[in-house]
């Protein structure tokens, strides 16, 4: 019951098959079939889910839905650890029971774990460690290619009124990283 086009392809559908044939052999990507599975996507979810066929024995799909219930629970819950007060927790509870955040959850797609290391980059930025915050933030970039250019435009805010030149520009770089080597891998495997 994974729902398409996430569950069954973009994410799902490569994932069982990474863990059936021990990788996605290349003669199918290059056939009709394989471009649906869209292979230059981000890994991020993909590899999440070829995480839990593996530690779970097998490709099932009711279980593997969970994973990204678990990353809007842990966006949820970092958003209401600086919660101080009730009425600051009330919008954030309803942001994570609303109609667009279920949908987002119950239809396998990467939006809670796009958001959970921008929220843990930010809040990590904000304590000062702003290199490392901002390579959270760029682990959004394994999930969706458009978050990867959000990381960067948080990471050039974060850090705007801290640091020096060459502290700035080194920031910015490592939020775009993890994006970049992706792109990179695609080409090199002519994707």
């Amino acid at each position: 019951p994974l729902l398409a086009p996430n569950g069954l392809g973009t994410y799902g559908g490569k994932a069982k098959l990474l863990y059936a044939c021990g990788g996605i052999p290349e003669s199918f990507l290059n056939s009709a079939g394989g471009m649906a599975l869209q292979p230059s996507y981000p890994p991020g979810l993909t590899l999440l889910a070829y995480l839990h066929f593996l530690l779970s024995g097998g490709c099932g799909d009711r279980l593997v839905q969970l994973v990204v219930v678990f990353a809007m629970t842990a966006l949820c819950l970092t958003l209401l650890r600086g919660a101080s007060r009730p009425s600051r927790a009330l919008p954030i509870v309803l942001f994570c029971v609303s109609p667009l955040a279920i949908r987002m959850t119950s239809g396998f797609y990467a939006e809670p774990f796009v958001a959970l290391p921008l929220v843990l980059g930010w809040q990590t930025m904000g304590s000062g460690r702003l290199f490392v915050g901002a390579l959270v933030m760029g682990m959004a970039g394994l999930f969706r290619l458009e978050a990867g250019a959000a990381a960067v435009i948080f990471a050039a805010c974060g850090c705007v009124v801290r640091g020096n030149f060459r502290t700035k520009l080194i920031v910015v770089v490592s939020a775009v990283v993890p994006t970049l080597i992706w792109i990179a891998t695609c080409r090199l495997l002519g994707y």
